[in-house]
């Protein structure tokens, strides 16, 4: 039987918190094309600058087109940084 990680674990069984996370990843992003810091963004967003850095640092490789649900699920590798 394979086990799951941590955020599948939660995702799977809390789908909602799937969704509240990547509400986050798109207003992040929303904030990326604005041009808005991360320092900016984390304070809007009311959530952690490492949360957020994380999100900057995933997206920054996608540039421009952004992929909310590949963004999800490199988060998910590191489920410390989850929002």
């Amino acid at each position: 039987m394979k086990t799951l990680g941590l955020m599948a674990l939660l995702t799977h069984h809390h789908p909602r918190r799937a969704g509240k996370i990547e509400g986050k990843i798109e207003q992040t992003i929303k904030k990326i094309k604005k041009g808005f810091s991360v320092e900016e963004t984390a304070d809007m967003l009311e959530k952690p600058i490492d949360t957020i850095q994380r999100i900057y640092d995933i997206a920054a490789s996608m540039e421009p087109d952004y992929d909310i649900e590949k963004i999800y699920k490199e988060l998910q590798k590191f489920p410390a940084s989850i929002c």
